[in-house]
């Protein structure tokens, strides 16, 4: 059974990379990122924001609240950024004072700030995404992962852990590659590719 579904996320590897508008939006993320590698420069800061924002669509309505909130963690932020420190992504995920409304309560951005950290910095942060998180699941299910629940995906330090675990599992030679592979695979687990 492994040998069948690393073949089928090998094929999905390969879907996403041979798909034109998948790899347009990937490199120009990328781009975007290795351009502007700092967080102390609110134009730099606003323009990642955005282009994450709309191309992964994170759904972030306050852009400027979170560029402001990722400027604020500035200096700092660009140390755990390098270190690859796990709580780089939880300094952006919370702390913004972005609030629902109905709820009162303070919008949780992990989803969104996997993706900034990744692009800050490839080799250390693995991305999650409601996909991502549905073929893991999945790959849970068939025994060839093994982690707690769906929200333990939520604690970076274990997300690491599983994904570094899919990298040796299933020959990915990083994070993108498997990203690419698991977003794809999630995505036909859910009937959108």
């Amino acid at each position: 059974m492994a040998k069948d579904v690393a073949k089928e996320l090998s094929n999905c590897k390969t879907e996403f990379e041979n798909d034109e508008g998948s790899m347009l939006f990937f490199n120009a993320v990328k781009k975007t990122f290795d351009s502007y590698p700092k967080n102390t420069d609110k134009v730099q800061i606003a323009v990642k924001v955005a282009v994450i924002n709309q191309l992964y669509k994170t759904n972030i309505l306050a852009t400027f609240k979170i560029t402001n909130h990722i400027q604020a963690l500035g200096d700092k932020l660009d140390e755990l950024l390098l270190a690859g420190d796990s709580d780089a992504v939880f300094k952006i995920e919370q702390g913004h004072r972005i609030r629902n409304k109905k709820y009162k309560k303070e919008y949780d951005f992990y989803s969104f700030s996997t993706k900034y950290c990744h692009f800050s910095n490839p080799s250390k942060y693995p991305i999650y995404d409601q996909f991502v998180s549905k073929a893991l699941l999945k790959l849970r299910k068939k025994g060839l992962v093994e982690f707690e629940n769906a929200d333990s995906l939520y604690d970076t330090a274990e997300l690491k852990r599983v994904m570094d675990d899919v990298l040796v599992k299933f020959h990915f030679a990083d994070y993108q590659e498997a990203d690419r592979a698991l977003w794809v695979y999630g995505k036909k687990l859910a009937k959108e590719w």
